[in-house]
């Protein structure tokens, strides 16, 4: 018996250009169901794809001013129609105003109402029905409006002028602040808000003899209580009192927005350049300070100190040995809180640096280097000048 041949090379070709078909698979049927269309699938990877791409629900978000208040939030600036967002488009709202329903049309009907209430609780239940055999999705705000007229503003600060405002403050005073008629009602906030600055200061000075039985560490608190307040506010005083607390905090985020203080602008100006933070300029600062001025507020002694110190050094075109004693003494006093004795060490140090003597400025760069929020600029600098 022979066996028949045939060219291997042929052969092989002829088995590679087969067709290679892959083996049936019998179909598997659906186990898991959408809740919704009911629609079926084999695993749960088909099924979440199917309900995020077919229904999917985003949460209703109201914004006020381009961000989202707090669940539970106090408003105190006049909103105009056009702050007011609700998003999706197609949200509904539904608004209950001191305990009582009130009938509202979309989100047309909302914005009307938070721009002209002024005193009122109003909670926002926002409703967006993504699907109609789904349950809804909620999100609930309640919002408290203290939106006090210019009028009744501008009479508490006069009455913070006339109380507060002149010599050295007491606790006497600031009760006294309060009591006045012209603080109470709807600005009762707003003037608690300017005695809590004051008592904070209190504080910070030490100033037992009239009444201060905290611990200076209680100043940052009252600090901290009366900024969240008069933040809200854009006039002249609650301007400079936030950028006299935000000065204390070390916080120069919005060291290049001017408050009108010429003092503290200037020195926020120096420090900011340092952090990045682009100086503000006033076209009419000549003007500015040769207008007359009055006292607008007290201000704590550390940081009264710390100002003078700017304002020297801002006028030097030369440094000297005395020059470097005088920001030794300022900066290394024991009477200067650790955040102000920071503030000293960088305005030596810059200022130094600015008349091109930057051996002089070596010493504070170095007590600066691990000190927020200058240690980074501190290291850069101290870095190049030693090598």
């Amino acid at each position: 018996m022979g066996i028949a041949s045939y060219r291997e090379d042929i052969f092989l070709r002829f088995l590679e250009s087969t067709d290679k078909r892959p083996p049936i698979v019998p179909e598997l049927p659906p186990t898991h169901y959408c809740p919704f269309c009911t629609e079926g699938f084999v695993d749960t990877t088909s099924l979440t794809a199917h309900l995020s791409q077919r229904h999917h629900g985003t949460r209703p978000v109201l914004f006020i001013g381009g961000r989202e208040p707090d669940q539970i939030s106090v408003i105190r600036e006049t909103l105009s129609s056009d702050q007011i967002v609700i998003l999706p488009e197609d949200a509904a709202a539904h608004l209950r105003m001191n305990g009582e329903w009130v009938a509202v049309r979309g989100t047309i009907g909302v914005k009307g109402l938070l721009s002209r209430e002024r005193d009122a609780e109003i909670t926002v239940d926002l409703v967006h029905r993504f699907d109609p055999v789904a349950d809804p999705i909620h999100q609930l705000y309640q919002l408290w409006l203290r939106i006090p007229d210019k009028i009744s503003l501008d009479a508490v600060d006069l009455a913070f002028l006339d109380h507060l405002a002149a010599g050295e403050p007491n606790m006497g005073q600031v009760a006294s602040f309060l009591c006045d008629d012209r603080c109470s009602g709807l600005v009762n906030e707003y003037a608690d808000a300017l005695a809590t600055y004051v008592r904070g200061l209190l504080i910070r000075d030490q100033a037992f003899g009239t009444g201060v039985t905290l611990a200076p560490a209680e100043s940052d608190d009252l600090y901290g209580q009366s900024l969240d307040v008069l933040r809200a506010f854009s006039r002249p005083l609650p301007m400079v009192i936030c950028g006299l607390i935000r000065f204390a905090f070390n916080d120069f985020n919005t060291a290049d927005q001017p408050t009108g203080f010429e003092r503290l602008d200037r020195c926020n100006g120096v420090l900011g350049e340092l952090l990045g933070r682009g100086i503000h300029s006033s076209e009419d600062r000549g003007e500015m300070l040769k207008a007359s001025s009055f006292g607008l507020c007290p201000i704590d002694q550390a940081i009264d100190r710390v100002l003078d110190l700017a304002g020297r050094l801002n006028r030097q075109t030369r440094w000297g040995p005395a020059l470097t004693e005088e920001c030794r003494q300022t900066a290394g006093a024991g009477t200067l809180p650790a955040r102000e004795r920071i503030k000293a060490q960088a305005l030596w140090a810059a200022t130094a640096m600015r008349l091109g003597a930057e051996t002089a400025a070596a010493e504070p760069l170095r007590q600066l280097r691990s000190s927020f929020p200058f240690d980074e600029w501190a290291a850069g600098h101290l870095d190049r000048i030693e090598g």
